[in-house]
């Protein structure tokens, strides 16, 4: 779509990150922040709009690029865990399949 991406970030090794309880550590996922040290999807998306906005600048200046008005990316983002085979098949299948419905879209001149 011209005016948003939709993308799968695979983290291998990373263990998720759960509440701490009076003895231990849960097991369950939680939206507490990770320890330090350790990069969470806010860091990798944030790293990810910060060069790629870089770069556009870089173009703009440098390749004749059209500028944009304010800011390039929206403030925050979407994110949804991928639990198994079947719902990453699935949204597999939605981002492939996502830039057909651009001519339906609100935004679309």
């Amino acid at each position: 779509m011209p005016n948003h991406i939709h993308g799968i970030i695979e983290i291998v090794g990373a263990p998720l990150v759960g509440a701490r309880s009076g003895a231990g550590i849960e097991s369950r996922a939680t939206t507490r922040v990770a320890p330090t040290g350790q990069k969470t999807i806010g860091d990798i998306v944030g790293a990810f709009k910060s060069l790629t906005t870089h770069a556009y600048i870089h173009g703009v200046k440098n390749n004749n690029w059209i500028s944009f008005n304010g800011k390039l990316w929206q403030r925050n983002y979407y994110e949804h865990i991928i639990r198994n085979e079947e719902s990453y098949l699935k949204i597999s299948e939605y981002i492939l399949t996502n830039s057909v419905q651009w001519l339906d879209d609100t935004y679309y001149v």
